[in-house]
């Protein structure tokens, strides 16, 4: 059993354990989140390292890692596996094992 946070703002220095669920309207984690993690984010994430499963307006991730995104607007450095569908994609760097999903060309 994890964790269930529903909050405005959430700033998380460390890391996002298994089976947490979080609503959040803005959301910053500062390390990673775990495989098994829920995140609706109504506005803005930003996220270091990402792997579990993530709905946001906007997503802003340094790591993707066999993780799924689906957004309005994904901005990545760099992505090592997982899924991502959004309107609007932009990728820095893209590794093997990467299924992308372009809602408007």
């Amino acid at each position: 059993m994890g964790i269930n946070i529903d909050v405005q703002k959430l700033d998380v220095s460390g890391t996002v354990g298994g089976n947490a669920k979080i609503q959040a309207c803005e959301l910053n984690i500062g390390a990673q989140t775990h495989k098994n993690s829920q995140i609706n984010v109504s506005e803005i994430a930003n996220i270091h390292l990402h792997r579990g499963n993530l709905k946001a307006k906007e997503a802003n991730i340094n790591i993707l890692e066999a993780g799924k995104v689906e957004a309005d607007i994904i901005r990545i450095q760099k992505m090592v596996g997982g899924e991502i569908i959004a309107r609007e994609i932009h990728i820095e760097t893209l590794y093997s094992n990467a299924r992308v999903i372009a809602l408007e060309s």
